[in-house]
């Protein structure tokens, strides 16, 4: 937008104290404007529902430019906690504590009829928990899983109603989810519905290898409850069932999704973080133990690049040089494209007087980053002893 005006001066002197005036007018900031965006809504025509719903998607930084495959989150209460959980799941991410994943929340449409399994009389709606339940099964996974890159791995969360639905879910469609965080979950609904069912379930059950990360906020009437449920599962449920119960006394009915959704992540992730600990045990080690997280979690996880390059760097400093070459040549051949490798296998090549190899690698860590500003000095620092023999 811009304004043009003019004037006539009569003088020579009002002229110039006009001129004076348009310089000092202060000009509109100028501004760049860049969309931040956090997801998408996207509608869909349910026929086991017989009705459209929304699918709120949250797909990870750089997801169009990178080929990676990610597990996904299934989010009920979808409108409440789209923002707290694609925040979450960003900042566990960009701290490395747990892997990027897809968000799929679902706003609520009827939450009194699709999250309960049976009819109850003071709700009029209710009972449609198995309908809904297909609806994600039948409709919304297979939706998912033929439009995004997803990982054979699913978490779902619940709260309140939705808490409840959730380990309803577990119970009767154990193999539809690998985790579930629950919060707060109405388990007196009808009677304790699912408090019923429960102890002969899991008592047929010989193997339930799946996560469930429960909390409670300071909620007297939901404390009874839970705590037989968790007498069952310690009672009733299979050995190979992981699950946690923490009593969140400060945090009310409301206040207590956000802080339970974060710690169920953690938990899920505990060992994803990469530890000192664990870079102590030398890239033999680091390759069991990310061997067993794909056998825990149901695909495989490659040792990532990064960690490659914390082993490298440990062995520099202990003047294992051969070694760390080892490690870095490792990373290359695993990460082809990644420059970084190649950076340091030239810097070690350096170290060793290896000079063919060193700007040879070093000429690849370039070649694939421009950018590379710290391969280029030593590119040159080789070239400038080459000359001046």
């Amino acid at each position: 937008m811009k304004e043009i005006f003019g004037a006539i001066s009569k003088t020579l002197i009002m002229l110039t104290a006009l001129l004076f005036l348009a310089i000092h007018i202060p000009l509109p900031a100028q501004e760049s404007v860049q969309e931040y965006v956090i997801g998408k809504a996207i509608k869909i025509r349910s026929s086991v529902l017989n009705e459209e719903r929304i699918l709120l998607i949250h797909l990870p930084d750089g997801y169009d430019q990178a080929q990676t495959y990610y597990p996904v989150l299934y989010l009920l209460d979808g409108d409440s906690h789209f923002h707290n959980v694609t925040g979450i799941v960003q900042f566990f991410f960009t701290r490395k504590i747990a892997p990027p994943m897809i968000v799929v929340a679902l706003p609520n449409v009827d939450r009194n009829r699709d999250f309960t399994p049976t009819k109850v009389q003071r709700r009029p709606t209710s009972g449609g928990g198995e309908r809904f339940l297909r609806f994600i099964k039948e409709e919304v996974i297979p939706y998912v899983d033929s439009r995004y890159r997803t990982h054979p791995y699913r978490i779902l969360v619940g709260h309140s109603l939705g808490g409840m639905f959730a380990i309803n879910t577990l119970l009767t469609q154990p193999d539809l989810f690998h985790a579930y965080i629950v919060i707060s979950p109405g388990l007196g609904y009808d009677n304790g519905y699912v408090l019923n069912i429960a102890p002969a379930i899991l008592e047929n059950q010989t193997s339930l290898k799946k996560f469930l990360y429960m909390t409670l906020g300071n909620e007297a009437s939901y404390v009874p409850r839970l705590e037989v449920f968790c007498q069952i599962l310690e009672n009733k449920a299979p050995e190979d069932l992981e699950w946690k119960y923490t009593y969140m006394r400060k945090e009310d009915h409301f206040s207590v999704t956000h802080k339970s959704i974060y710690n169920g992540l953690e938990a899920l992730y505990m060992d994803w973080r990469v530890t000192e600990a664990l870079i102590q045990k030398g890239i033999d080690g680091i390759q069991e133990h990310y061997k067993a997280l794909s056998e825990k979690f149901g695909y495989e996880m490659p040792v990532p690049a990064r960690v490659y390059n914390l082993v490298g760097y440990e062995l520099i400093k202990a003047k294992k040089i051969k070694e760390a070459i080892e490690v870095f040549d490792l990373c290359a051949k695993t990460y082809p494209q990644y420059w970084y490798a190649y950076s340091n296998l030239g810097y070690c090549y350096m170290i060793e007087g290896n000079k063919e190899l060193a700007v040879k690698n070093l000429e690849k860590a370039l070649e694939l980053n421009p950018q590379d500003k710290l391969s280029a000095q030593r590119l040159e620092q080789l070239k400038k002893e080459k000359s001046q023999k």
